[in-house]
């Protein structure tokens, strides 16, 4: 019936295909679903535990359960997890530290990197500040580097450090490149630079309150504001930087966009940077121990000026988010504020102390370095940053491992009472012998010595126990330096008496010289206190080792002087063995005084005089007096003999009369070429009575020039001379005529006149140059003339400069008054007038006035050759004279010298502080051998109590402790024990043999480095040697500066002879012809030599300058090869001897534990010897242990020689000091080197060249313009011989 209502009839369809179901199959069945009738019906799948209902809607999705999703209901939605018959379940995941959604499967989070725990709620170890908004969840902890446990302080309070610049700058400046600060300009909420170029428009920098200590700031944001007029003006880019803790970063920000701009607001951009690592900004990109580092001690904070060079902005604002201590409950809190927990050794709320106890590693290495605990050997605590200990119990060090001066013990056992009181005298320093137990005083008080300061030391005396009687204090012993103090028993240790004096000296305390010697031996200044007396034998009376002991005067012979006797007093000589002097005799009148040779006993004869007593004339000089004897002048060629008569008259020739038989006689005339006065011919009356009447005529002619001027100036006299010409034309017995003569006459002396003015001018203008030579030679001599005319004889400083320049002025003078009588005379001649008149007569006159000219004109030019040879002659000895006073005053030259005698003093006294260095190791080493001798008796006293101290344990019982050792080791293990202690004995000994060698070995390697010192002091002999050839040099330029001198002085005093002889050459013209002569002869045979020598000395000293450079070179050269080579030998013997110390140090501490086995074993033997060990075991045992400790006494002995070695060669200041040594002689050389190569020097030198060259050009010169004066010498004399022979010219003249 439902059937058919439902389908309207009563059929159905059976077996319906494609999940359908229905009488006519017109549905899908249950739990499936098709989208349109055409289509087939398919299943609807949903999930049976996670989906409402199983069948679908007709899309084929299905109803899904709460936290179910998905088509078939067969997966959760986002937030829950662990689909079940339930549905999914929520996600319990914690926002602040997971990342997205969890894990639909198993509902596991994600989360942040620092962040752990099932739902992502808590911190990683080694992390805190668990915070939603930090991408990795949790900062990690800083705690200084030393902890990684911390969590949020409660304690701190978030604060913003700002500027808003409301008030002004709040303390920002301007800073550009190179460091340059300039102020900012402001107005009311900003600020703004002005840039200084337009490559360089600076920075911002930020007061002091945004620096500092800012790890409060780390992870925080720090927010710049920049403002301007208009939005299209604002920045769009702006740099950051910060600096501290010597680290640098920089970030290139740019703005936070803005969502909500109001257009009636100031238009503003920010920039906001987080201080953090993970910031990607920051550049170089840092750990986060770095960063915090970086904010520890941040120094600057630099932002661009983002205006640029046109300013169109300005900064309105910095903000940096910080936090401070608070001492409630912070409101609002600063999470990022850690509170660490510290590992043992730190301390504080960031780990940045030592803990009580602790130190840093790295003393003063700040709150990152590492705290270590104190090593003070629980005798106190340490500085927490210095590391150095407050140490008590009588300990001191920096680790307190030394017991203080006065106590004695191991402070490093750690104990209270590990230093106890030294039994020494006021509390000295002691030391405990380690196996003995015994203390020994070691800083005994000066004088004293022994094992309680019982005694005194050598070199001293007293009594300071009061052994012998009273008690008296060790002193020095009172020798007066006259003794070795490095000796031993220098005197008596008692009573202070001197044992062993020096010097030649005597007494208790080397107070007198002994006999044959004399001085002070009181005198602590001089080195030989006491000198030999060496007396002369020949002039000593009586022994010849007595004198005065403090003065030393020997005692004399009769008119014998001298502290030796060795001379003769004044007018005393011929000194003779046992007899004396005898009395010179000189003879009062010939003698000039009574001093004669102190060996011949030849006086000093005045001129003319000769005889060893100077008792007679010499040949060729007559008149003995007390002015001597005058030469006799005879004429060679008139005299017979060159001696003349006591009157002085010489014996004359045939044909020869005068005192000095120069000229002829009467009717004789000299002949030019025989040189003999020969009788005139028969002609000579005619000639005679000739010459009368022109006698006459030149008389008349006298008279009548006598009215008129010599110049022509004839004046109103002028008709008057026309008148006589006419009376003499008219004479009616004139036989010739008169007039030519006397005009010739008149004219020849006009002539002379001119002549004479001429010469005396050219004089004037020698005198002259003269003057102006003389004037620079002074002002190169530092001489004024003028201060001397104002100043009068005011003494100089200078004695020998004094001497040059007076004599330099008064030659001036004497120049100068020279000068002011040839211009009197030229002035006189000038306004001679000379008379014109014609007179009858003779006209001899007329001829000798021809005569005069002709050689008036030969002399002068004779004279105007010498003087123009004297004047070339003076300058070119002024020009070496100054050329060798350039040399001797040239400060290159003086500074070489000086250098070169510092070096040589500097290297002696290196060769003295090395002498007395190697005096004091001998010394040390002797103190050394006699301690070893006392520790060695010593110790045989040791070992011998101690075997009596054996035998005496080995007679009582045994104690328990002993009885229980002797069971526990029999008899076979001792004698078991002995002999393997016997085989390390003999290894012992192979150990100090090969010790031995090796010590041999360096003394060995020694032997070159005492060579290479040797060569050093070698070295220092040469510079000496060098130093005395520049001193010789010295000497011979200074000896030809005298020479040049004495040069100079002969040229004046031939120019001062040239003077006198144009004087007097009207008066003595023959004579000055001759002397002439004799001057020109001077000139060629000495001056020209001698200055050629004065050259080739130049020359000669120059050589000898340029040999001493080039050998100072070479030495410089060989001393600095030298010393790098002594420099490296000593470098590897520092490392040879620092091995040989290590090996030392190992085979000491291996022999002290053989000791302390030795020590252990003896007991053993001692306990068990009553039944098992016999006697002669043992003595072999006690002679082991003497060995082995003779042995530990040897090495340790070298030990300490080699210590005392390396401290010599190691030690700061000696190393330093021969390294500074070696150094400063290297850079002296150098420095010599450059001196000895300067261009100066070279200069000078080749000077110096130059000028022997220029002088030599000049000696050519000269002897050109002598060989001209001989030739002109010779034509003159073929003009004399051919002249005609007269006998009116012989008559009443000389041989001319």
């Amino acid at each position: 019936m439902e059937q058919y209502r439902s389908t309207g009839s009563g059929g159905r369809c059976v077996n319906c295909r494609d999940n359908t179901d229905g009488p006519h199959c017109e549905r899908c069945r249950e739990n499936h679903y098709r989208r349109s009738p055409e289509e087939q019906c398919l299943p609807c799948n949903c999930n049976i535990n996670a989906s409402v209902s199983l069948q679908c809607d007709e899309e084929g999705k299905c109803t899904c359960q709460a936290g179910v999703t998905g088509e078939k209901c067969d997966t959760c939605q986002a937030g829950f997890h662990s689909l079940g018959p339930a549905g999914c379940r929520t996600c319990k995941c914690d926002p602040s530290g997971s990342v997205g959604d969890c894990s639909p499967l198993d509902g596991r989070c994600h989360c942040k990197p620092n962040v752990e725990g099932q739902s992502c709620g808590r911190c990683k170890p080694g992390f805190f500040n668990f915070q939603q908004v930090n991408p990795a969840g949790c900062q990690p902890c800083f705690c200084s580097g030393h902890s990684l446990a911390c969590v949020s302080s409660n304690n701190y309070a978030a604060f913003n450090i700002t500027s808003d610049f409301i008030e002004g700058e709040d303390g920002w400046v301007g800073e550009f490149s190179g460091g340059q600060k300039y102020s900012l300009q402001w107005k009311e909420g900003e600020v703004y630079l002005l840039p200084l170029s337009e490559e360089d428009t600076g920075f911002y920098k930020a007061p002091e309150k945004f620096l500092g200590r800012q790890v409060y700031s780390y992870g925080q944001l720090l927010s710049i504001t920049f403002t301007s007029e208009t939005p299209e003006l604002l920045p769009n880019h702006v740099t950051l930087f910060l600096q501290g803790s010597g680290i640098t970063v920089s970030a290139d920000l740019s703005p936070q966009p803005v969502l909500d701009y109001d257009l009636g607001l100031t238009p503003r951009n920010y920039w906001i940077v987080r201080l953090h690592e993970n910031e990607m900004r920051f550049k170089p990109q840092l750990s986060a121990f770095e960063f915090h580092r970086l904010l520890y001690n941040l120094t600057a904070i630099r932002i661009s000026n983002a205006g640029g060079h046109d300013y169109t902005s300005q900064l309105a604002g910095v903000s940096l988010t910080s936090a401070f201590s608070s001492s409630g409950p912070a409101s609002p809190s600063a999470p990022w504020v850690e509170f660490c927990d510290c590992p043992p050794g730190f301390t504080g709320q960031f780990c940045e102390q030592c803990a009580s106890g602790f130190t840093r590693e790295i003393p003063g290495g700040g709150p990152f370095s590492t705290c270590v605990p104190c090593k003070c050997h629980h005798h106190g605590t340490c500085h927490p940053e210095t590391g150095v200990c407050e140490c008590s119990d009588f300990t001191t060090g920096l680790t307190c491992e030394h017991c203080l001066d006065g106590y004695y013990g191991n402070a490093l056992i750690g104990t209270p009472g590990d230093c106890q009181p030294c039994p020494c005298p006021d509390r000295t320093s002691c030391a405990q012998i380690a196996h003995t137990g015994q203390v020994v005083c070691t800083n005994c008080p000066t004088g004293q010595t022994g094992i309680r300061c019982q005694m005194c030391e050598d070199g001293y005396y007293g009594d300071p126990l009061g052994r012998s009687g009273a008690v008296q204090p060790c002193v020095r012993c009172d020798c007066n330096g006259n003794v070795d103090f490095n000796a031993l028993g220098i005197c008596d240790h008692i009573t202070g008496r001197c044992l062993k004096c020096l010097g030649h000296t005597e007494g208790d305390h080397c107070q007198h010289c002994q006999r044959g010697f004399y001085g002070d031996a009181l005198n602590q200044t001089t080195a030989q206190k006491c000198k030999s007396c060496d007396c002369s034998p020949a002039g000593t009376y009586g022994y010849v080792n007595e004198c005065h002991p403090q003065t030393g005067s020997c005692r004399c012979l009769g008119h014998v002087t001298g502290r030796d006797c060795s001379y003769c007093e004044v007018g005393f000589f011929n000194l003779q063995h046992g007899v004396g002097c005898e009395r010179c005799k000189c003879s009062p009148i010939g003698s000039s005084s009574i001093v004669c040779h102190p060996i011949t006993g030849q006086c000093v004869c005045r001129a003319g005089v000769e005889g060893r007593l100077c008792e007679s004339c010499r040949v060729g000089f007559f008149g003995f007096s007390s002015r001597g004897c005058r030469a006799c002048n005879c004429d060679p060629m008139g005299s017979i003999s060159m001696q003349c008569h006591s009157n002085g008259t010489c014996h004359c020739r045939e044909g020869f009369v005068g005192y000095k038989c120069d000229k002829c006689e009467l009717n004789y005339f000299h002949n030019r070429v025989t040189h003999q006065c020969e009788e005139c011919p028969v002609c000579y009356g005619l000639v005679k009575k000739q010459a009368e009447k022109l006698r006459t005529r030149l008389q008349d002619l006298e008279k009548l020039l006598a009215h008129f001027d010599c110049r022509g100036r004839f004046g109103k006299q002028h008709h008057l001379l026309k008148n006589h010409m006419g009376k003499l034309y008219g004479h009616e017995h004139q036989g010739e005529d008169t007039l030519p003569n006397a005009l010739e006459d008149f004219l020849a002396f006009q002539e002379a006149r001119e002549a004479f003015i001429k010469q005396f001018s050219l004089l004037e203008a020698s005198t002259g140059t003269l003057l102006a030579q003389l004037d620079g030679i002074t002002s190169t001599l530092n001489c004024s003339i003028s201060m001397r005319k104002e100043e009068g004889m005011e003494r100089r400083k200078d004695e020998g400069s004094s001497g040059v320049c007076q004599t330099f002025t008064e030659t001036v003078l004497v120049i100068r008054a020279s000068q002011t009588r040839l211009k009197q005379a030229t002035l006189d001649l000038d306004n001679m007038i000379i008379p014109f008149e014609l007179a009858s007569g003779s006209n001899k006159w007329n001829i000798m006035v021809n005569e005069s000219q002709v050689l008036m004109k030969s002399h002068r030019e004779t004279a105007d050759h010498i003087e123009a040879i004297a004047s070339r002659a003076v300058k070119a000895s002024e020009q070496t004279f100054s050329f060798l006073m350039d040399l001797l005053q040239d400060n290159s030259t003086e500074e070489y010298i000086r250098k070169l005698t510092e070096q040589i003093a500097q290297m002696q006294q290196q060769k003295e502080n090395l002498t007395a260095q190697v005096n004091d190791t001998i010394a040390q080493q002797l103190a050394l051998d006699e301690e070893a001798a006392s520790f060695e008796l010593a110790l045989g006293n040791i070992t011998s109590s101690l075997h009596q101290l054996a035998l005496t344990d080995a007679s009582p019982s045994p104690e328990p402790d002993q009885i229980q050792l002797n069971q526990t080791h029999p008899a076979s293990h001792a004698t078991e024990w002995g002999a393997n202690l016997l085989k390390e004995t003999e290894e012992l000994d192979r150990h100090i043999q090969s010790k031995d060698d090796r010590i041999g070995k360096t003394r060995d390697e020694m032997e070159p480095l005492i060579q290479t010192v040797n060569k050093n002091l070698e070295t220092v002999n040469d510079m000496a040697e060098l130093q005395s050839r520049a001193q010789g040099a010295k000497a011979i330029a200074l000896s030809s500066v005298v020479s040049g001198k004495e040069v100079e002085s002969e040229t004046i005093t031939l120019h001062r002879e040239l003077e006198n002889m144009v004087k007097e050459w009207t008066t003595h013209r023959q004579n000055q012809t001759k002397h002439a002569m004799k001057k020109e002869k001077l000139i060629q045979e000495k001056v020209l030599p001698l200055v050629k020598k004065k050259v080739s000395q130049s020359n000669k000293t120059l050589k000898p300058a340029l040999e001493n450079s080039s050998l100072s070179k070479n030495i410089s050269k060989e001393a600095e090869h030298t010393a790098n080579a002594v420099a490296k030998e000593t470098k590897d013997i520092l490392t040879k001897a620092k091995h040989t110390k290590t090996s030392f140090g190992h085979l000491s501490s291996d022999i002290d534990s053989v000791f302390h086995q030795l020590a252990e074993q003896e007991k053993m033997l001692t306990n068990g010897t009553n039944s098992q060990i016999t006697s002669e075991p043992e003595v072999t045992l006690t002679n082991i242990k003497e060995h082995m400790e003779a042995a530990k006494l040897q090495l340790e002995s070298y030990s300490m020689t080699l210590n005392e070695l390396i401290g010599k060669i190691d030690g700061n200041v000696p190393l330093e000091r021969f390294d500074r040594i070696l150094n400063e002689t290297a850079r002296r050389l150098s420095m010599l080197r450059v001196s000895v190569d300067s261009p100066a020097l070279g200069s000078k030198i080749q000077k110096l060249h130059s000028a022997a060259k220029e002088q030599k050009n000049q000696l050519s010169l000269v002897e050109k313009e002598i060989q001209e004066i001989r030739e002109e010498r010779a034509s003159l004399r073929d003009i004399a011989l051919n002249l005609p022979q007269s006998c009116p010219q012989a008559t009443g003249t000389g041989k001319g």
